[in-house]
This record gives structure tokens, sequence and C-alpha cells, in this order.
């Protein structure tokens, strides 16, 4: 009876435990479900938060991305600007100076001082003072030397024959000047070597000194002159720097390419986009390209509305500020009236932008202590749950499976030792076939030659190769005390290599002589060194193998490489050393063979000839003995 009632005791605590713990999992799912959805719940609220917040620290950044983007591209324009005014103001300054040169200097010492007269080599004339134009040309190459800038008159009709119209620049200039009398002709180049304005102006007759001079000079193309026509051009060369892409870009076209403006736009686009989505939710782009889109819920703070509301309107009326920057004279009152309106609407727009993400993260924040105030009451429920369930299931499972570890750990022991061997037999079996395909490789390269020569050359490059070294020769006995070199691999100068080698002499000869196998290590620099297209550098380690055949030397074999060798190595030279000695061996039989035949040959073929000049003689010697021949 007491067996029995154990019996259902042990069953009935058996059932107890399994009530339990189905009770106990029962409200552990409820929970975690309910963990759950408040999880997600507050997992979707933070990335919805942190998608406004990423998109309004964004609007922030485009904010100053897009003035930044705007400002460079005014600077590089005033840059350009500045460039062509240096040119009007040189020109203008020059064009005074010859002006008053040739009324109050020239013209005035002609009337009061007769035998004082203009002339281009005025320094070897007594009397002379310079024209106008070489007044202009020595000047020029006073302020040139300086580095400032360059100018020189040039025409159509030039007296002085270097300042004619040289270039397609110079030519196409005058063409357009003399076509549109009053303006300006100009163009960014490589000029001397240096990225240069060019600036070209019409040279006008001013007075009527430059108009007789010009056409009574003997040398003169044209005579013709009258005041206020074109007499040539004054080009005015203002140096900007070196040659680059980036520069010629920029002064030879709009400048888009480089001034941020292309980018500017795109920045735009995509501010106002960002803006409206951040207002009334919807599709926030992810890229300048607008390819990639992501949803995203409208604000439900009013006061974040409002203010973002706001920030589309300041966003507006400082796109219109910036354009404005672009139709205003650079550096005038006006146009620092516009930029300094613009900066200030991009601060502007920049503490806004602040203040709403500031209301964001408050919002963010009491979300989140609501959810995480419910999240630590589930928490400490589970957790008190979790430590009762840990107990139960210590008590009554893992300490009777405890029982089972340490036979657990001897199979484990057993699976990785039978593991480890089954590694080694792998790498075994992978070396053996290594050997196997080297060894059946070269029999193939040995098979079919015809001489020792190509026989030993196949023989070193395919050995080489396999092994991987960089540099070997092959020597093979001649006889029981001499080695000659019958082939080489990657040696730059075989001349150099003795070509004969005595048993006994040198390490190779040693082997010889040993008939054993060597690697040496260390090698010292006088050892020929491994030639490269890109590098020369010598062996550290030498394999020397002799090959026998029936005890006897057939050939020694010698390998120089950067690598150490390996048991694999040896292992695969000690298996072929017999196959390649066999070969030798073979092919010298063949090729002494093919000797005896051949002067067998040529012994019956003088024994014939023989023959035939015996019966010859024997015929002759027939006619003479018969009477009467």
């Amino acid at each position: 009876m007491s067996r029995e009632s154990d019996v259902i005791s042990r069953k009935n605590s058996q059932k107890n435990l399994m009530y339990l713990f189905v009770g106990m999992l029962s409200v552990f799912i409820v929970f975690l479900i309910a963990s759950y959805f408040v999880s997600s719940k507050a997992l979707k609220s933070k990335e919805n938060d942190s998608i406004v917040l990423n998109v309004a620290g964004r609007q922030r950044m485009l904010i100053q991305k897009n003035t930044k983007e705007f400002v460079r591209g005014l600077l590089l324009l005033q840059a350009r600007n500045s460039t062509i005014k240096a040119a009007e103001v040189a020109t203008i300054q020059i064009s005074e100076d010859r002006k008053a040169y040739t009324i109050h200097v020239v013209a005035k010492l002609k009337d009061e001082v007769p035998e004082v007269h203009s002339d281009m080599n005025y320094t070897a004339v007594k009397g002379g003072i310079p024209l106008p134009a070489t007044f202009i040309k020595e000047v020029s190459g006073t302020i040139k030397k300086k580095g400032h800038y360059s100018y020189e008159l040039l025409s159509k009709w030039n007296i002085n024959k270097n300042k004619g119209l040289r270039t397609d620049f110079e030519k196409q200039a005058f063409d357009y000047l003399s076509l549109n009398s009053g303006t300006s002709f100009s163009r960014y180049m490589i000029y001397d070597g240096i990225y240069t304005l060019r600036y070209a102006t019409p040279d006008f007759a001013v007075s009527d000194e430059c108009v007789r001079c010009h056409n009574a000079h003997e040398e003169s193309p044209k005579n013709n002159f009258k005041l206020g026509d074109i007499m040539g051009m004054l080009v005015v060369n203002i140096p900007i720097g070196s040659d680059s892409k980036e520069t010629e870009l920029f002064f030879e076209g709009s400048g888009d390419e480089i001034f941020g403006f292309d980018s500017f736009s795109k920045t735009e686009r995509f501010f106002e986009l960002t803006i409206d989505a951040l207002i009334n939710g919807g599709k926030v782009p992810l890229d300048m390209s607008l390819t990639s889109f992501q949803s995203m819920p409208p604000p439900t703070n009013s006061e974040v509305k409002n203010k973002l509301k706001m920030i589309k309107q300041k966003w507006t009326a400082m796109q219109v500020e910036f354009k404005n920057l672009l139709t205003v004279e650079p550096n005038s009152s006006e146009y620092a009236a516009v930029f300094t309106s613009a900066y200030n609407s991009t601060s502007t727009l920049v503490d806004i932008m602040d203040s709403v993400i500031h209301l964001i993260q408050e919002d963010s924040q009491r979300k989140l202590y609501k959810i995480k105030t419910l999240q630590k009451f589930i928490y400490i429920f589970m957790g008190f749950l979790f430590c009762f369930i840990i107990v139960t299931v210590y008590l009554k499972v893992v300490l009777p499976l405890q029982s089972h570890r340490e036979t657990l750990e001897k199979q484990r022991e057993g699976l990785m030792s039978l593991s480890l061997e089954l590694s080694k037999s792998l790498d075994r079996d992978k070396q053996q076939n290594w050997l196997r395909i080297g060894q059946a490789d070269l029999n193939d390269r040995m098979r079919g030659a015809e001489d020792t020569t190509s026989l030993s050359q196949n023989i070193i490059s395919y050995l080489a190769e396999y092994l991987n070294v960089q540099v070997g020769t092959i020597y093979l006995a001649e006889d029981n005390y001499t080695l000659c070199l019958t082939g080489s691999y990657a040696i730059k100068n075989c001349d150099a290599l003795p070509k004969e080698i005595h048993f006994g002499e040198g390490l190779i000869g040693q082997v010889a002589l040993n008939k054993q196998m060597r690697i040496v290590s260390s090698i010292p620099k006088c050892y020929r060194e491994i030639n490269s297209g890109l590098a020369m550098l010598l062996p550290k380690n030498l394999l020397i193998a002799p090959c026998l055949y029936e005890g006897c030397v057939k050939g020694i074999i010698e390998f120089g490489a950067v690598h150490e060798f390996t048991n694999k190595h040896l292992e695969f030279m000690n298996q072929v050393a017999d196959s390649i000695a066999i070969a030798i061996n073979t092919v010298q039989s063949r090729q002494c063979l093919k000797d005896l035949l051949e002067e067998t040959q040529a012994q019956a073929e003088k024994l014939q000839a023989g023959n035939k000049e015996l019966i010859s003689v024997n015929e002759e010697l027939e006619m003479h003995s018969i009477p009467g021949k």
C-alpha cells in the first residue's frame, strides 16, 4: 500500500508541478506579450520622434548649408567682378596717362621747342622724346616686372613690327572693337604661362598730334586717320594665378560647376519639401537627388507646428533676399544692406529651428517617461516571476541534468579526438595527393624528351614552378667524377655558372660524393641573386638533391628560394629523385645507342665505298691481263 501511495503521491507531485509550470508560463507569456506591445509602442514613438528630430536637425544644417553655398557663389562672382573692375580701372588710368602725355607733353614740346621731337628710338636721337606708344610700352614693362599687371597697344596698322595682331584673341578683339566701338572685349586664358584676364578696349585718335604723326610716318600702313578713328586697341593683362581645371571652369563659364548655385537650388528644393512634410506629415526626402523618401507623422504639438510655419515664411523671404543679391551692384551700400538682411535671416531661422528641436525633444521625453514607468512595473513583476521560475527549474530540472554532464563531456572529448584524427588524415591525404599529382605531371614532362638538354630543362622548369622556388640549376653526371650543367631556371647570366663540377667540389660536388640531400640556410651575399622586372634579391635557402640510379649519381638538382623548404618538399624530392634518375639514364642510353647506330651506319657506308673501289681496281687489272687489250 505504501509503495502504491508513493507512486500516486509522485504522480500527483509531477502533475502539480506541471500545473505550476503551465500557470507560471502562462502568466509569464501574458506579461511578455504586454511588455512586447508596450515596448513596441515605445520604440515606435521613439522612432517617430527620432525621425522628426533628425529631419529637424537636418533642416537646421540645410539652412546653414544653403547660406554657405550662396555666399561661396557670391564670393566667386565678386572675384570675377573684381578682376574685370581692375582691368577697367587700369584701362582708364592708362588711357588718361597716354592722353595727357600726348597733349600736354608731346604736343606742347613740339610747339614750344621745335628741336624736340618724338621718336621710337628716342634714346639714340638728340632731342628725342618717347612716342606715346613707346611711353606706354616702357611703363608697362616696369609694372609687369613687379607682377601686378601689364598692358600693350596693338594695331592692325602697327608701325612697330612687334605690336601687330599676333594671336587669335588679338585678331578677334580688334575685329569686334572695329564693329562695336566704345565697348570692350575680354577673355580668360593662358598668357605667358599664367592664367590671365585679357581685356581689350579701342584706342581712338584723341589728338591732332596722333593723327598727324601716324599719317606722316613712312612705315605706317595707313595714312588717312582722322580724329575719333580707331587706330588700334589697348590690351590690359590681369594675372590671376596658375592654370587649373577649376579656375578655367569658373572664369571661362558661368561658374555653376564650382559656384555652388546648382547645389544651392537643390538644397532649396530639398528644404521646402522637408518643411512641408514636417508641418503636415507625409513623405520626406532622404537624399538630395529626391529618389528616396520616408513617411513621417504630423506634429501633435501646436506650438511646434506654428513655429514650423513661421520658418517656412522666413525661408521664402530669405530666398528672395538671396536672389536680390544677384541683381544689385556688388560692393555697393544696397548690396551690403541686402547681404546683412539675408545673413540676419539665416541666424533667425537657425534660432527658431533650435527652439523647434528643443520642443520636440521635450515632448519626446515626456512620452518616454510615461512609457518607461509602465515598463518598469512590468519588468519588476516579470523579474520576480522569472526568479521563481529559475529557482524551480534549477531544483526540478537542472540538478537532475547535472548527472549527465560528465557523460556528455566524455562524449564531447571523444568526438573532438575523432575530429582531430580525421583532420590529420585529411591533411595526410591532401599531401599524398599533392605528391602523386606532382610526380605524375613530372613524368609527363619527362616523357618524350629526345636528349639530356631538353630533359634537364623540362625537369628543372617543372620542379621550380611546382615547388614555388625562384632559381634552380641541374647538373648531369658525365662519368663518376664530373658533373656538367645542362639546365637552369630564372638565372640571369647562365654563362657565369660553372659548366663542370667535379665530385667533392663545392656543395654540389659534395652532395654528389655523399649521395645525400642537403638543405642550406643563411645564404651569404656571394650567391646568385633572384632577378625579376621589379627587383633583385638573394635566396635565403638552398636545397641540393642527388638523383641516384642503382647507387650511381645521374644528376644533381639545386634550388634557391626565399622561403624555407618544408618536409613536404623534401619528401617530394625524395620520391621523384629516382624517377628523374631513371629518365636521365634512359635518355642517356638512348642517346648512346643512337650514337652507336650512327657510327655503325657510317662504317657500313665506308666499307661499301671501299668495296666499290676494290671492284673497280679488279676490273682494271683483268683488262690489263687479257692479251691484245
